[in-house]
């Protein structure tokens, strides 16, 4: 009994000593245990607040993202749109308004050369300006603005301290007006222009991600502008070899100088009252100019005969082959397709009885009906030697009697309005009594006037 308690007191004392032995470490360990809970909740909290900022980041991110896809998706749209606008100058009326809503700003301008030839760029369109002389918004290739614009920087500031006073005078206009900072317009080997932009709607400053999309932009514009100077050159090669052949059909008969720009102008004035526009408008126009180019192959003595000397059988053949030889003529030229109709077909009659195909009614083409009309009026009033002058008046009253035979009625009329609408040809408010009786053009076929 005794060596039992003996042995409960061991054990209990070696407990006792081994707890108090123990007990510095344990409390230490169990420090060490509440210090790692406290830095593993500082970690969690740590790692949400991060979690949160990094969804905060994330969510401004896509935001951003789509107001970009929203954005290019918006540009390429518009930049489809006013690609597809045929007029340079519509074109770049339309670009602006896309400038000032993409860029969100107040203001913005485009500066252009004047013309192919000068180094003189111009305001030539702008948007929110409010402007008073627009001579004093140009620069030259001589000037700092246009230095800088070409030297590959891209956005020229034109707001804030300048510490150069040349450059601050040379850009004050623009500062006056509003204009912050100025972007080059590159085409693939010179200097297109320059874009001028005002504050942002917001009176944030500007940001990469502008600059960006107003590259986008100018791109579209400079592709464009380098296409319309390049049809422009190519426009007067074509003009220049429309007026040389215009030229070479007055050479042949020194009394017609002058006819075809006359009969031109009436017919494209006609033509337009009936509703031709556009493309259609201009091809029509280009067919006016040449339409007697056939009569380079007529030998001078018909065209220079005296109005006592009748024509002839086989004169009158020569002439009637003039439209044929006309079309050949342009036919040849890829440019001038579309005056090939009218050089053959403006001697045809609405009855059938012209030549040289003898079309009738609307089996020939409104242009060429519209033509034989205004090139009648225009020969039966000028002085020609082999035929007497008409009066205005007396011109139009025997059109008049031929509208149905030889003319379309409904272009017949459309010309009295233009005759009496255009201070041009402006008609006497009464007409001669001895031009009452009027004159047949062509009583019948293979007789019609020679103009």
């Amino acid at each position: 009994m005794n060596g039992t308690i003996t042995l409960v007191v061991l054990v209990f004392g070696v407990v006792i000593y081994l707890y108090l032995s123990q007990r510095g470490r344990l409390s230490d360990l169990l420090r060490r245990l509440e210090m790692a809970e406290r830095e593993r909740e500082k970690a969690i909290d740590h790692l949400d607040s991060l979690s949160r900022s990094a969804a905060r980041e994330l969510d401004l991110v896509h935001r951003q993202l789509r107001r970009r896809a929203f954005d290019l998706h918006d540009l390429f749209t518009t930049s489809g749109e006013i690609r597809s606008i045929s007029s340079l100058h519509e074109f770049l009326s339309s670009f602006m308004l896309t400038l000032i809503g993409h860029m969100r700003c107040t203001s913005a301008a485009l500066f252009l050369p004047v013309d192919q030839e000068t180094s003189v760029f111009t305001l030539q369109y702008e948007k929110g300006l409010h402007l008073g002389n627009r001579n004093r918004f140009s620069f030259t290739r001589d000037s700092e603005l246009y230095r800088r614009l070409s030297s590959g920087s891209g956005v020229v500031p034109l707001s804030g301290v300048e510490p150069d006073p040349a450059w601050a005078e040379e850009t004050r206009p623009l500062r006056d007006v509003g204009l912050v900072a100025a972007v080059p317009l590159v085409g693939r080997e010179k200097l297109l222009g320059a874009a001028a932009l005002g504050p942002r709607l917001d009176g944030e400053p500007y940001r990469d991600r502008d600059w960006e999309l107003l590259s986008i932009l100018l791109s579209q514009v400079s592709v464009t502008l380098e296409n319309a100077l390049l049809f422009e050159r190519l426009n007067h090669s074509y003009q220049g070899t429309i007026q040389a052949l215009v030229a070479t059909i007055d050479a042949k008969d020194p009394s017609t100088v002058g006819h075809t720009q006359r009969t031109s102008r009436l017919a494209t004035k006609v033509a337009e009252k009936m509703g031709l526009e556009g493309e259609r408008l201009e091809m029509f126009t280009l067919g006016t100019l040449l339409h007697d180019i056939g009569k380079i192959g007529l030998p001078e003595s018909i065209l220079r005969r005296s109005v006592t000397t009748p024509i002839n059988p086989g004169q009158l053949r020569l002439i009637q082959q003039h439209p044929m030889r006309g079309a050949e003529i342009l036919g040849k030229i890829p440019f001038l397709g579309p005056a090939v109709d009218l050089a053959r077909h403006h001697h045809e009659r609405y009855d059938g009885l012209g030549y040289p195909d003898g079309l009738k009614g609307e089996g020939i083409s409104l242009e060429a009906r519209i033509l034989a009309v205004a090139d009648s009026y225009e020969a039966m009033t000028a002085p020609r030697k082999y035929k007497e002058r008409r009066s205005p008046a007396k011109a139009v009253k025997e059109i008049r009697e031929c509208a149905g035979t030889q003319f379309d009625p409904t272009v017949v009329e459309v010309l009295v309005q233009v005759l009496d609408e255009e201070k041009d040809w402006e008609l006497p408010a009464d007409s001669d009594p001895a031009d009452s009786t009027p004159r047949v053009l062509s009583e019948r076929r293979g007789s019609a006037a020679f103009n």
